[in-house]
């Protein structure tokens, strides 16, 4: 058993092994969100707090260890409002965090998801029934969107998304329903999947 995180109880914090430490930022308590991060470290068996980060980290906030940093990025306030549009990114090594240029995201990205994919963070989400994704380059500070280019009928439900050798695959669930008759539905639903290939590549 871990010793008690310093933070207190909260719902959808951020987890994430950076291979030295334990790190817990963000989620939310009762109704706000939390800022204040915390890090274990085995070597020792305790918890030590961290600088809170600059942008909101919601509930179920997409994360990635970049090999230096922790990349976060939105996440939802107990009202499921979504947050965005800008991510942080922590530094291990000097404690601190910067943040990121304005993400190219519409408004209300649900279920975000990041992964790390060579130099670049590549961050996907849904959109109305849209799925929208984009890269980021810590080294430049610049976005780049990347939309899989979806079939039309297919409105997207949730997302997925791994890194693999040289791609990122991205499936995206899809539903619709159609009227057959008088208070008649039939429902019809299906996976796409997309591969992103090469560092600057495309969907």
């Amino acid at each position: 058993m871990l010793a008690a995180s310093p933070l207190g109880s909260r719902q959808g914090p951020v987890v994430a092994w950076t291979g030295q430490v334990l790190l817990e930022i963000g989620g939310w308590g009762g109704n706000a969100v939390q800022g204040e991060g915390a890090a274990f470290d085995p070597a020792d068996g305790r918890w030590r707090r961290i600088a809170p980060a600059p942008v909101p980290v919601g509930a179920l906030a997409a994360s990635v260890w970049t090999g230096r940093r922790l990349f976060v990025f939105g996440g939802q306030l107990p009202d499921k409002t979504t947050l965005g549009p800008t991510a942080g990114l922590y530094d291990l090594a000097s404690g601190r965090w910067t943040v990121t240029a304005t993400a190219p995201f519409g408004k209300g990205l649900r279920q975000p998801a990041a992964v790390r994919a060579g130099r670049l963070v590549v961050v996907a989400g849904v959109a109305g029934s849209r799925v929208e994704v984009a890269s980021y380059d810590p080294a430049a500070r610049t976005w780049r969107r990347q939309d899989p280019p979806l079939p039309a009928a297919h409105p997207a439900l949730a997302i997925a998304m791994v890194a693999a050798a040289g791609r990122v695959i991205l499936w995206s669930l899809w539903g619709r329903m159609q009227q057959t008759g008088p208070g008649s539905f039939t429902g019809y639903s299906g996976v796409d999947v997309r591969a992103l290939a090469g560092a600057a590549g495309a969907m």
